[in-house]
């Protein structure tokens, strides 16, 4: 009696979950509008973009990086970026380095592990540069070498005659500071 209550209750809950064709994932996210996964030989990094749920006038979208190790199918939440505009989701922003390193960004957003996914430093431009102007703090590029040096250049407003501020690294990118000249 009890084993098919349960079943009862887990058909149920995968019934009420899904909805009209749309999982639910999370009641802070809207529909889940698409996925896309990328791995080396150590590590899975999933992407997944989603319709801001109960929107005031305009939508927005939500795009959760998750990483989980090759070995295992648990997900470890890496950061949420939210957009204004429908992008697709950013592909060409996800890198793999030698080992156990991978860094990825989006907008204001950067994010390295150099375990595999184990644990992740995320540094956000929109919080770590609050006395610079609000038009700088997208990034372009971010480039970082196997030995933990890097660049990271930002977005500069398109009305601006300034050059992008650049930055450097020397650990992975888990702080930047701007680069001297």
């Amino acid at each position: 009696m009890r084993t098919s209550l349960t079943f009862v209750f887990a058909v149920w809950l995968i019934v009420i979950s899904c909805g009209k064709g749309k999982p639910i994932i999370s009641s802070q996210y809207g529909p889940l509008l698409d996925t896309w996964e990328t791995r080396n030989s150590k590590v899975t990094i999933r992407v997944r973009k989603f319709q801001e749920k109960d929107p005031v006038f305009l939508h927005h979208f939500l795009y959760v990086f998750d990483s989980s190790m090759i070995e295992t199918n648990t997900w470890r939440d890496i950061m949420t970026v939210r957009q204004n505009d429908d992008r697709p989701i950013p592909r060409d922003q996800v890198h793999f380095l030698e080992g156990d390193i991978v860094y990825l960004f989006m907008n204001s957003k950067f994010a390295v592990t150099t375990d595999r996914g184990g644990t992740w430093s995320v540094w956000d431009a929109a919080d770590e540069l609050r006395d610079w102007h609000q038009s700088y703090v997208y990034i372009q590029e971010a480039n970082i070498d196997a030995d933990g040096s890097g660049r990271l250049s930002l977005l500069p407003f398109p009305d601006s005659k300034a050059s992008a501020p650049v930055f450097e690294t020397t650990d992975y990118g888990r702080h930047w500071f701007p680069k001297q000249q």
